[in-house]
């Protein structure tokens, strides 16, 4: 039967529906991971480490670029004494964020420009969101919200490149990927080049495969940005790809997605002067 103008053409399954309230088909953050950033965070801040049932003080933590709040959700699950701030650009995503967090209240305000005061936090978190920011701006405003000894933490949930996932999906990815000089670095693992201030440590690699069902990977694809945002040609080659994928008889059922957390963790040496002329309203902790 020919397709007649109504029906969605394969690029079209890209613009079904709200990205924002997809996000929770994506893969999450290996709980290691997030355990291994916190303790990271916690030994930088207070020279100590985070042992087991301690009573200790609590992280002040800002989770920036906090999307519909997955990582918030998988810090929340240690029971590691935390108290946190939530930050997004996206309204459609905080109005998800706040569903299913409603004790956290968000800031909607860009990664470039905190609306907070110096010194605010022990650590800032960056869920798979550094590279939306200002190469240059975003980093010295998070070690300007940062107090002495914080730490710059980025959690980047990816998957394995030399995977048959890779190369027929999100190969097409890399070209409409943007220009930032950091993407590179977050998604392979390389060192993070944040600038002045900063100590950055070699990142640490935790597998983490996900099974799905053959909709939930569907909607995984539907859920990412870049991809909603590529040329027609290129969302049709993806999804293309991704049938291609779900057709092999072992993957009838469940697929499994080679995703990884791959976490990065950048002391801060010093505080970044203050912000000259900044009429912004400050929020949060003080």
């Amino acid at each position: 039967m020919s397709q007649d103008e109504s029906s969605p053409s394969p690029a079209d399954h890209f613009q079904l529906g709200s990205t924002a309230a997809l996000y929770g088909a994506r893969v999450g953050y290996h709980p290691d991971a997030v355990r291994y950033a916190l303790r990271a965070a916690y030994r930088a801040r207070f020279h100590t480490e985070l042992g087991e049932n301690q009573v200790a003080t609590p992280l002040r933590i800002l989770d920036a670029g906090v999307g519909t709040g997955q990582l918030t959700e998988a810090v929340k699950a240690l029971n590691i004494p935390v108290e946190i701030f939530a930050l997004d650009n996206s309204h459609p995503m905080l109005i998800e964020f706040r569903k299913a967090h409603p004790d956290v209240p968000p800031v909607e305000a860009s990664i470039s420009q905190l609306p907070f005061a110096d010194g605010s936090f022990d650590a800032v978190l960056l869920g798979t969101s550094l590279h939306w920011g200002d190469p240059q701006q975003a980093p010295q405003e998070v070690l300007r919200v940062l107090r002495p000894g914080g730490a710059l933490i980025s959690l980047n949930s990816v998957h394995e490149p030399d995977s048959d996932y890779h190369r027929l999906i999100h190969h097409e990815l890399t070209s409409v990927l943007d220009d930032n000089p950091m993407t590179e670095d977050v998604i392979a693992g390389g060192r993070l080049k944040l600038g002045n201030g900063y100590r950055s440590n070699r990142p640490k690699v935790f597998q983490n495969p996900t099974p799905m069902e053959p909709e939930q990977l569907r909607q995984l694809l539907r859920s990412l940005a870049g991809l909603a945002r590529a040329p027609r040609e290129v969302q049709a080659r993806a999804w293309a790809g991704a049938e291609r994928l779900l057709a092999r008889p072992e993957n009838a059922q469940r697929v499994v997605v080679p995703g990884r957390t791959i976490v990065h963790v950048a002391n801060a040496r010093r505080s970044a002067p203050r912000r000259k002329g900044n009429n912004h309203k400050k929020q949060g902790p003080t």
